[in-house]
């Protein structure tokens, strides 16, 4: 070999054999690096966070401890709230073709969460692993799980050891549990699994582009007994849309004298715009809800959501089956969206299309039960047993192939229409309160509070569940303007609707109301606790202290709806009718289709002596209520128990359960 060729040879082995050398030194400087950009990391941006990192960097392999501490940004009172571990790690730099540094780590809880994991393994140390780091960033690693016994309250949970796989990078995300059985006791009952598996694999867990699955091999109890479970989810990006197929399918389930098999519920989501998901599940996870959202934020959400709608999409049930040993089941449905065309705005109205079927073969339904459901129309017999299909598009509902009345689900799509436009114009503030649980006024009697849903929704309800046909009407008082001035005129429109069962005029008002100024949102947490300190005081028969409180509330936070209807309500049992019409008026600034802020309306004017104006807003309040059996039924009861104290409330009561219920319009004449 001629000395230059060998020389080049050399020189060349001396920098690989560098190279070689310089690769641990740089998987230590990155590591280092990376720990303490983590670590110096402001807590405001992160629901992880590290603390007091002790980082002793080396050459083949460095060691440390770091605090992992986990936090609920969006409920985080103080820093007791948070959980904390401590975390001893050492990583090992010398490179192999598959990782650039490999590390092994165990995991102790420190402070409440040592006697809490304490508890739940038998150890304060239950995690422990190996990892690496490969040479694209991917973060993996094996995890460990000791045996769990825990009971509480008469149950136990006990687990055998278990172990699993976790590994992410800037979008991906992919974890893997197996469990060999698990075992749920108590109250003399008794819950067996096993071969118990969790697998995720998502390409973009930003977007949840992937899939997820949940399977049980065996399962059993007492009484029933499965194999073959599996809850599956998978979502893939095509053409900047998203499409989900969600299965959920028992192989077989016996219990009693019943053993069914094959078991397949298969639902889907698809086209959905791939941006706009994405925008919705970040702005709201870095936000904490939509009650919490900047201006700048609610921009987004509403450009985001108003493309979702605009770009169409499609839901549904594409599999429903199962057999049993008398016969079997089968069934799908669908939903479309339509998208919107250019120049035309969102209108759930034109785009919604739905179909579907269901065929019952056999003898799982009894004689009586096939004949009843062929004589409503719903179902039809076939050589297989009995079909019943649907269909409806555009405000045209068919039925097994025959015309139905479908103006109520064509209304209630154009009342969803009027209060989506509301949102998408930025109308309606994304921060007021009323999308909360409303919670009722609690007195000593239960019954004593306004007759209404606890989530009342504000859709009106459909044309089918009006009441039958009335008698012709008595002369009512002469129709005003749509374009009512305030939240007063608007009310008053309402009602004089309401005498002439003008249901059209009773919605525009709504979105009239809709259109109005909102009042600056205020302290919720303290109003809040202002409106259950005055809930308490009403339990306690104390109205006047209640009526303090609730005012001092809505001074508070103005935008509480529930706060308002419970000072009017308040009001009404500390015998001041006329000073609760003002507030139940006002209250409808902030929700008008809402059943708790009508009834207790109609109850005051009952209180004033203004029997017209009581009736109508009691059928207005039922009108709007999304539980219309549950408030015809509390009207009845107040019929009953306020005939003797206050005949003229029991009176509109009774007006109202006749007209609804057996269609007795009253005659509005003074």
């Amino acid at each position: 070999m001629k000395p230059a060729v060998r020389n080049a040879l050399i020189g060349l082995g001396a920098c690989g054999a560098a190279a070689v050398a310089a690769l641990p030194w740089f998987s230590s400087r990155a590591l280092d690096k990376q720990l303490a950009e983590m670590a110096a990391k402001p807590s405001g941006q992160s629901d992880i966070i590290l603390r007091n990192l002790q980082h002793k960097a080396g050459y083949l392999s460095s060691s440390g401890t770091v605090d992992v501490v986990l936090r609920d940004r969006c409920h985080e009172s103080d820093a007791g709230g948070n959980t904390t571990f401590r975390v001893s790690y050492e990583a090992h730099h010398f490179p192999t073709p598959a990782a650039a540094t490999r590390f092994d780590w165990k995991l102790t809880p420190t402070g409440d969460a040592s006697a809490a994991f304490a508890k739940v393994f038998g150890t304060d140390s239950p995690l422990s692993g190996q990892g690496a780091v490969s040479w694209r960033g991917t973060v993996q690693s094996e995890m460990k799980l000791p045996a769990i016994s825990y009971g509480s309250e008469g149950s136990r949970f006990e687990t055998e050891p278990s172990q699993g796989r976790i590994a992410a990078n800037d979008k991906a995300l992919q974890f893997n549990w197996n469990l060999d059985r698990a075992v749920l006791r108590g109250h003399g009952r008794a819950l067996e699994l096993k071969q118990l598996s969790i697998d995720m694999d998502l390409q973009d867990r930003h977007r949840g582009i992937g899939d997820m699955a949940l399977r049980i091999a065996t399962f059993g109890t007492q009484d029933a007994s499965g194999e073959g479970f599996e809850l599956k989810s998978v979502a893939a990006e095509h053409d900047g849309k998203i499409d989900s197929t969600f299965t959920q399918s028992l192989k077989r389930v016996q219990f009693a004298d019943q053993n069914l098999q094959d078991l397949v519920l298969e639902a889907s989501l698809k086209g959905l715009h791939a941006a706009s998901v994405e925008t919705l599940t970040t702005v709201l996870s870095n936000s904490c809800g939509m009650d919490t959202l900047t201006r700048d934020e609610s921009t987004r959400v509403r450009d985001a959501i108003k493309t979702l709608l605009s770009s169409g999409m499609t839901a549904g049930i594409n599999k429903l089956s199962g057999k049993g040993q008398s016969g079997a089941i089968e069934g799908q449905w669908h939903l479309a969206l339509a998208p919107v065309q250019t120049g035309q705005s969102v209108s759930l109205d034109q785009q919604v299309s739905s179909e579907g079927q269901v065929l019952i073969k056999g003898q799982v339904l009894n004689a009586a039960q096939k004949e009843m459901l062929v004589a409503s129309g719903f179902a039809v017999t076939t050589p297989e047993g009995i079909q019943s299909s649907f269909k409806y598009g555009k405000g045209t509902l068919t039925i097994n192939g025959k015309p139905r009345d479908g103006s109520g689900i064509q209304h209630m799509l154009a009342s969803l229409d009027e209060k989506l436009m509301m949102v998408l114009q930025g109308k309606v503030d994304t921060q007021v309160a009323d999308n909360e649980p409303e919670q009722e006024v609690a007195v000593d009697e239960p019954a004593e509070a306004a007759p209404a849903d606890a989530a009342a929704p504000a859709a009106p309800p459909s044309d089918e569940a009006q009441p039958p046909a009335q008698p012709a009407p008595a002369p009512a008082p002469a129709p005003v303007s749509n374009a009512c001035a305030d939240v007063a005129s608007c009310a008053r429109q309402t009602l004089l609707a309401a005498t002439r069962e003008d249901l059209d005029a009773i919605r525009q008002a709504a979105t009239r109301i809709d259109g109005f100024n909102k009042p600056d949102l205020g302290n919720k947490a303290q109003a809040r606790k202002l409106n259950n300190d005055a809930l308490a005081a009403l339990q306690q028969g104390d109205a006047q202290q209640a009526v303090t409180l609730l005012q001092n509330a809505q001074r508070e936070n103005p935008r509480d709806i529930e706060v308002a209807s419970n000072l009017g309500y308040a009001l009404i049992k500390a015998q001041r009718p006329k000073e609760a019409v003002t507030v139940l008026t006002n209250a409808l600034l902030l929700d008008p289709r809402r059943t708790s802020t009508w009834a207790p309306l109609g109850e005051a004017y009952a209180h004033l002596g203004q029997s017209i104006e009581a009736a109508a807003a009691l059928w207005t309040a039922w009108q709007w209520s999304g539980n219309r059996d549950r408030t015809l039924s509390a009207y009845m009861d107040k019929v009953q128990r306020e005939a003797a104290a206050r005949p003229p409330l029991a009176d509109a009561y009774q007006t109202a359960v006749l007209w609804i219920r057996d269609g007795q319009r009253p005659r509005f004449t003074k």
